[in-house]
């Protein structure tokens, strides 16, 4: 049992923070082109590094996402959870269920991750590393387009070496993988809008669509937020809104977006009826409803910021927000913009009933603008008042924000086997290691498995159908009828019915609750 990280994690942690601190170098020299690249690297290579610390999947709702990115591999167009399920089932719940409809976009993106480098968990969050990655260049660029490119680069650093973006693309975070994907999208969606606004160039505006498109396909509606701060934006310009022509450009981007998740519907509620008006009213209740039991106060989201921004960032987040504002003083098309990027997000999910750590997240960007904002006005100010050694005070403060941002004691908290997490990691990896022996032991995959505890994993690394509970008699008579064959873990607890059965093979593996 390891107690700390391994050798190669060691080094992957080192090539990363290596690659940061080049970055830091070469901002201060100016050559912020090159600073960026070498950001970017760095923060992949953290990225990298935190995705290899565990080998096995989590459970909520990682392993959901991987089994049936896995089952989509043989059929893109009807993702599964169970793709051969000899118990009855509700169409209707999404743990159990056979056709999975919300949230294709993450699951095609894993899928072909499998295609091209095997199926694992280290390629399960592959793409949630390249998206996450990818949207530090492209906070530098809104940065860069909505300020200057010196808050783009401190906005893309606090979030390359932020320690919950790197939590995120672990699967550790309840709604891991999809969450990124829908964080990246909404970015993307309106890295494209102010593309568009600084260039005027036509092509942006097939992107906005697209982005905002794939958003909607990962979380529903409010992929489309961009466009409601862009219709905002020419309501409250006098002369823009009384023009219709004002409106031409947002309608045709608008058009692709509603063309991408509709096409998706259509075709589902066609093929897959039951599945798809479940799925449908599942995400309007949210709003409406409590889920699950994920509840929460009206300061739900506000308690939040510290876990998910930093300690410190509760006390500071309101004068940065106030600064970030003033600096697009003359810029109102994009203080409009970013305001209500973040306001209109945070009062929908505040307001929504059902409320989950990740909903909220994508406004991370405005976030890491306006404390990279704050950042540069900390730096400026240094710059004028102290005469020794400033630079290299600056260089400092900026090394210990990104070492601290990182949080590697949390890190090792909760990805080795000497934090807080031990007795979970060690269930997990003895599961993950249970059911891939099981799977060797039957090729075929022509066995049932029951009593499991664990079936989704079980799914996962066996490729045989799982279930958690053990059988009746009455059922176990009727699958033997129907030629399917049964297996068990035996947990010292089976029935007479199974214990007396030598058709059915009994596995005597302990297997942990799968939580």
């Amino acid at each position: 049992m390891r107690t700390h990280f391994l050798t190669n994690d060691i080094l992957n942690l080192s090539i990363g923070l290596a690659l940061v601190l080049i970055s830091i170098f070469l901002y201060f020299k100016k050559n912020l082109s090159l600073s960026i690249t070498f950001l970017s690297i760095g923060a992949f290579a953290l990225r990298f590094f935190i995705i290899k610390l565990d080998p096995f999947l989590y459970m909520w709702d990682e392993s959901f996402h991987a089994l049936v990115a896995k089952n989509t591999m043989a059929n893109p167009f009807k993702p599964m959870l169970y793709t051969n399920p000899v118990l009855p089932y509700d169409p209707t719940c999404w743990v159990s269920n056979t056709v999975w409809i919300h949230g294709p976009s993450i699951l095609w993106l894993i899928a072909i991750s499998y295609k091209i480098v095997g199926v694992s968990e280290l390629s399960t969050r592959i793409p949630s590393i390249i998206m996450s990655t990818l949207m530090v260049p492209i906070l530098f660029r809104i940065g860069k387009i909505t300020v200057n490119e010196k808050i783009g680069y401190l906005a893309a650093f606090l979030f390359a070496t932020a320690n919950y973006q790197l939590e995120m693309v672990s699967g550790i975070i309840n709604g891991d993988h999809s969450d990124v994907a829908s964080m990246f999208f909404i970015c993307t969606s309106f890295w494209a809008w102010f593309e568009y606004k600084h260039s005027n160039k036509k092509y942006w505006l097939i992107l906005i669509g697209l982005f905002s498109g794939l958003a909607v396909l990962t979380k529903w509606l409010i992929g489309f937020v961009v466009f409601f701060c862009w219709l905002l934006n020419i309501i409250l310009n006098k002369e823009k809104r009384k023009r219709l022509t004002s409106y031409k450009e947002l309608l045709k981007s608008g058009l692709i977006a509603i063309a991408i998740p509709a096409a998706w519907y259509v075709y589902c509620l066609i093929r897959f009826p039951k599945e798809t008006v479940a799925t449908l009213g599942a995400y309007s209740q949210n709003f409406t409803s409590v889920i699950e039991s994920h509840s929460g106060n009206g300061s739900y989201y506000l308690d939040l910021i510290g876990p998910q921004y930093g300690w410190i960032v509760p006390f500071i987040i309101l004068p940065s927000l106030y600064f970030l504002y003033k600096a697009l003083e003359n810029k109102n098309e994009f203080k409009i913009t970013l305001i209500t990027w973040l306001l209109s997000v945070e009062l929908f999910y505040t307001l929504a009933q059902t409320k989950m750590p990740l909903f909220t997240i994508i406004v991370a960007p405005v976030i890491y603008l306006a404390l990279g904002n704050l950042l540069f006005l900390v730096i400026e100010y240094l710059t004028t008042r102290v005469r020794k050694y400033k630079m290299g005070m600056i260089a400092l403060l900026i090394l210990l924000i990104g070492y601290s941002n990182v949080g590697i004691s949390e890190i090792e908290g909760h990805h080795t086997d000497v934090g807080l997490m031990v007795s979970q990691r060690e269930d997990y990896m003895h599961n993950a290691s249970v059911f891939k022996e099981v799977g060797n032991r039957f090729p075929k995959k022509d066995y049932v498995l029951f009593n499991c505890k664990d079936p989704i994993r079980a799914m996962f690394y066996s490729g045989m159908t799982s279930y958690r509970d053990i059988p009746a008699d009455t059922t176990c008579n009727r699958l033997k009828e129907n030629g399917i064959k049964i297996a068990v873990f035996n947990d010292g607890k089976l029935p007479a019915y199974m214990l007396g059965d030598n058709n059915i093979i009994k596995l005597n593996y302990s297997i942990a609750l799968g939580i």
